[in-house]
């Protein structure tokens, strides 16, 4: 994939976009370091109440243009800071098991 994109799905839909596999730019969560993208697996670290909300993750396969996207929800409770890694990122149709590089 080419472009990643993650969405918090709120008013100010802030963007987090990854471009061949690095953090190109990202205003999601006002560019806290806590956000990163590795080898397809988007991973938050030190989570809050605040994170908590639906998600958007889009992927466009630079070599087709096609655009996949799929989304996540986020519910933090309690005062405790936690780390969460989701590994959502992958090939769709005939490339359903293959993750990304």
């Amino acid at each position: 994939y080419d472009k990643d994109e993650v969405h918090n799905n709120n008013t100010n839909d802030p963007v987090c976009r990854v471009k061949y596999g690095r953090m190109k730019d990202c205003d999601l969560y006002s560019n806290r370091p806590e956000v990163t993208v590795i080898n397809g697996t988007l991973i938050i670290n030190r989570v809050i109440r605040a994170d908590s909300g639906n998600y958007t993750l889009t992927l466009n396969h630079r070599s087709d243009g096609t655009e996949t996207s799929t989304d996540l929800q986020v519910n933090v409770e309690g005062t405790e800071t936690l780390s969460l890694q989701s590994h959502v990122l992958q090939r769709p149709h005939s490339h359903a098991n293959e993750s990304l590089p």
